[in-house]
């Protein structure tokens, strides 16, 4: 595969993508009004803070410990099962205090009949964002 070709289906790809993006967040829109849009960005901007927040810099200093443990096979390993240990652990800490807390939060803002496809309709947007 050429340069030129490669570039060009990269940009082929990210305009099928912002198309599709457009296309979505209009459909999204007019299905659930401003309201219910609102409380979709907000609940996927709490995702992407959650996940930063869990991830806290894990994948920085695995990638620096995993190259300084080069000649160490044994440790390398012990040194990435930690870190995804403490990933796991720290994941279903924040599951466990999210589901608890979710009909206190969001008893108003998710749980309304109005806006109950909100989850849903989110789930499905980072399941195809996820692929591109």
């Amino acid at each position: 595969m050429t340069l030129r070709l490669a570039a060009s289906m990269g940009a082929v790809q990210t305009l099928v993508s912002m198309v599709l993006s457009f296309v979505s967040i209009k459909i999204t829109s007019v299905y659930l009004g401003p309201a219910g849009l609102g409380t979709m960005g907000q609940l996927g901007l709490f995702m992407v803070m959650t996940q930063a927040i869990l991830a806290a810099g894990v994948g920085t200093g695995l990638v620096r410990r995993t190259a300084e443990l080069n000649e160490a096979p044994a440790q390398r390993e012990l040194a990435i099962s930690t870190a995804l240990r403490m990933l796991v652990a720290a994941g279903a800490v924040t599951t466990v205090l999210v589901a608890g807390g979710a009909t206190v939060l969001a008893r108003d803002a998710i749980f309304v009949s109005t806006f109950l496809s909100v989850p849903v309709i989110l789930l499905i947007a980072l399941l195809f964002r996820g692929t591109g």
